[in-house]
């Protein structure tokens, strides 16, 4: 039993100097020449050998290390000479190969066979008739899977190029990367030479065998060079290649014009069995076959694996730690497509708001984007979020600066690795833009979202048009707060007008801009066209016609009775906690710590609405501990200069969507709490108003309240004058509102407890 225990001790030992030694600085693999036989279908088996030239990074070694799983080594040989190894079960094996000095070359053939391994996602397969791999495995550690069909050094950091030797029944072909140099017929087998010379990692290594048909044709680079476009398919898909792909040659010229000009050898596609995803393996894309209808239902996946061409492929991640910059970079690509395709833009926008906001909805934001665990390397961290990412940073650069910037990035790192830090380190030294590190702090460097408003506006003393602008970062899930912060504001006039100032810089929690306005505003749009991916679900909404609205994420609905033009609401819902009122209210209890609303009319014509602030559990509670919905209140103030006040709001289910009602908004912001004291049904008919509609004079009836002021306003938030005041003999307010336009408005009541609203409209 001793014996049995030193034993383990000595092997453990063993494989963890073996996992230590494995990595790229020790040895770099120049060049692969694999040659296989692949015509098992039956016992699913590969046969063959790999000729492996070996260079020396680090010397004295007497044995190297190499990856291979699942597959038997049957011999080692270094010319006609024998190489001891030994491979142990794992994923690794020796080989006592001496090199002496650094750059040593050398090159050993590896003979082995067996049935490879398949996951998932990832790995060998045999299926249909048809042989192929995916070089990525989602589930295993190294993610790289060339390991499971030729020995390698299966890490992002080590690149190689490629010959393939592959052999074949007479009626099969294989399909590799590079290009195709050479058939030979041998009766009842072929073998199939291609060459790949541009330097990859193993994972972008690929086969395809099956009995293929090719579509061919070619595409102009921007270099000059004319590139050869190859599609394969088996008989039952080939017709419906050309519909799939009809938009290829677009998507080629989007990405030269956006990225450069294309480096690598041809256009390839193998359509292959497999259900869960396409592989973008190195010019010979593992595309399913299940995703070719004729027609362009699956062009995105298409778009996204084509971009791999200069992200993933041609400069690579250094560990999967940084996969969105393989993955972002490459998922942004689908959309760069829709915004070619669609002059208009329409696609390109929408699709762009429904990734921002499935991202800040789900649980892309668990990570920093540069330290995602190995567990989630392929999430929707890295994808999507480092997508977002991708289209954030475009518009903190500007299109032109961005662009040419990306292009000379490639250019200089070619077939290289880099960091998240790095690369933003060289697109800082390309672009002259130093505040690239404060933008990789912000949304790279971290988990989570910024969310970014402004508390108040207000006049500079002495000035005709000059005003102090209080910006407020916020916090979603991430850590720091972020410096030199580019944010477009569109501000928006008493009297509708509207006027837009572009990426206003400010720093840290909070900082106070001045700048000058052509108008006082009333109300204002944070990221009006949506440029950033940040913490905010906003939307603004042109309403033309009766019915119910939901945008999705707002967590608010508004259901039109009646409209008479178009009316356009603006809404931001801020999933971040209001910034805190100067002022406590004796009959608020709490607000909500979790979000917010900020709502306004940016164009108004008569409406009659309800509008239902909605409570969900996800949001709200935490708050609700220790109470009921009947203790539900909405608030509402202006901004964050002003203090909370009770909105009186009716409860409301509609659909088994639960939350507070009322029929009017004013422009500002609104948030749910709990109050105390006055129930909402006291607030409501402690004052009544009438006539309603009103032509001439309106009577305020008061059952309780001291009424210090009464104050009219449009639903642009603009304040109208209340003339002809008077009170009657039994206690009642009349207002002359003859002076007012047709129209809805909001009477705003002042006493020393509260403040109330009330909807009236103008005949």
């Amino acid at each position: 039993m001793k014996k049995l225990i030193i034993f383990q001790i000595i092997v453990l030992v063993w494989v963890h100097n073996l996992l230590a030694q494995t990595k790229a600085d020790t040895i770099h693999i120049s060049h692969y020449d694999i040659n296989l036989e692949i015509r098992d279908f039956n016992q699913k088996e590969i046969k063959g050998y790999t000729d492996v030239s070996v260079e020396a990074k680090m010397a004295p070694l007497q044995s190297i290390y190499l990856h291979l799983w699942g597959l038997e080594v049957d011999s080692v040989k270094k010319g006609d000479n024998h190489l001891p190894f030994l491979q142990p079960q794992g994923q690794q094996f020796k080989i006592d190969l001496p090199l002496t000095t650094v750059g040593q070359n050398e090159t050993i053939r590896i003979f082995y066979h067996g049935q490879p391994i398949a996951e998932q996602f990832g790995g060998f397969f045999f299926k249909n008739d048809f042989a192929y791999n995916m070089g990525v495995s989602m589930e295993s550690v190294p993610h790289g899977f060339g390991r499971v069909w030729f020995p390698c050094i299966d890490e992002f950091t080590d690149k190689s190029t490629y010959t393939f030797n592959i052999t074949t029944d007479a009626d099969k072909k294989a399909v590799c990367g590079g290009i195709l140099v050479d058939s030979a017929d041998f009766g009842n087998t072929k073998r199939w030479t291609w060459k790949l010379t541009d330097p990859i990692p193993t994972y972008l290594a690929s086969v395809a065998v099956g009995k293929y048909l090719v579509v061919k044709d070619t595409v102009h680079s921007i270099s000059g060079k004319i590139l050869p476009v190859e599609i394969y398919a088996d008989a039952a898909k080939i017709e419906k290649v050309a519909g799939s792909f009809v938009n290829l040659k677009t998507f080629f010229h989007t990405f030269e014009k956006r990225w450069g000009a294309c480096r690598w050898q041809r256009v390839g596609y193998v359509l292959v069995p497999f259900d869960w995803g396409a592989m973008e393996h190195a010019t010979n894309i593992a595309y399913p076959e299940s995703y070719v209808y004729g027609n362009t239902n699956n062009q995105g996946t298409i778009a996204h694996e084509l971009a791999h061409s200069w992200f993933g492929n041609l400069i690579t991640c250094s560990s999967s730690h940084h996969m969105w910059i393989n993955e972002g970079f490459a998922t942004y690509g689908e959309y760069l497509c829709y915004e070619m395709l669609d002059p208009t833009l329409q696609k390109y926008k929408t699709d762009i708001k429904s990734l921002h906001f499935s991202v800040l909805n789900s649980d892309g934001g668990l990570y920093a984007l540069d330290n995602v665990p190995t567990s989630a390397t392929y999430s929707s961290t890295s994808y999507r979020k480092g997508g977002l990412v991708a289209y954030t940073l475009r518009n903190y650069m500007g299109d032109d600066l961005f662009f040419s910037s990306i292009t000379q990035l490639l250019n200089e790192n070619q077939y290289g690795n880099v960091t998240s830090e790095q690369f933003f380190q060289k697109l800082s030294q390309i672009s002259g833009m130093n505040e690239l590190h404060d933008f990789f702090l912000g949304w790279v460097h971290q988990p989570g979202f910024l969310n970014f408003n402004i508390d108040s506006i207000k006049r500079v003393a002495g000035t005709p048009n000059k005003y102090a602008i209080a910006f407020k970062q916020k916090l979603y899930l991430a850590h720091n707060l972020a410096n030199k912060n580019k944010v477009d504001v569109e501000f928006l006039s008493a009297s509708g007008e509207r006027y837009l100032v572009e990426k206003i810089q400010f720093s840290g929690e909070h900082e106070i801009v001045e700048m000058e306005l052509p108008f006082e505003p009333v109300f204002w749009l944070i990221d009006p066209n949506g440029k950033m991916g940040d913490a905010c679900f906003d939307h603004t909404l042109s309403i033309e016609k009766t019915g119910a609205i939901a945008p999705s994420y707002s967590y608010l609905r508004i259901s039109v009775d009646e409209i008479s033009g178009t009316s356009t609401i603006r809404i931001e819902h801020n999933p971040v906690a209001p910034t805190p009122a100067k002022n406590s209210h004796p009959n608020i209890v709490k607000i909500s710590e979790t979000h917010y609303w900020r709502v306004g009319y940016l164009q108004y014509n008569d409406m009659q609405a309800n509008y239902l602030f909605i409570y969900d559990q996800k949001y709200d509670g935490a708050m609700m501990q220790g109470y009921t919905k009947d203790d539900l209140i909405l608030l509402y103030r202006k901004d964050a200069s002003h203090d909370w006040e009770i909105i009186p709001s009716t409860p409301t289910t509609i659909s088994s969507t639960n939350g507070l009602s009322v029929n009017f908004i004013l422009p500002g912001e609104y948030a749910l709490g709990i109050g105390k004291g006055l129930s909402v049904k006291e607030l409501k008919n402690s004052i009544e108003i009438y006539p309603n509609p009103v032509y001439d004079q309106l009577r305020i009836k008061n059952y309780e309240l001291d009424i210090e002021d009464v104050v009219i306003y449009d639903f642009m938030g603009k304040r109208q004058k209340a003339e002809g005041r008077r009170q009657t003999t039994e206690g009642e307010l009349v207002i002359d509102v003859r002076q007012l336009v047709t129209g809805s408005y909001i009477l705003e009541i002042v006493s020393k407890e509260k403040k109330l609203y009330k909807k009236f409209i103008k005949l």
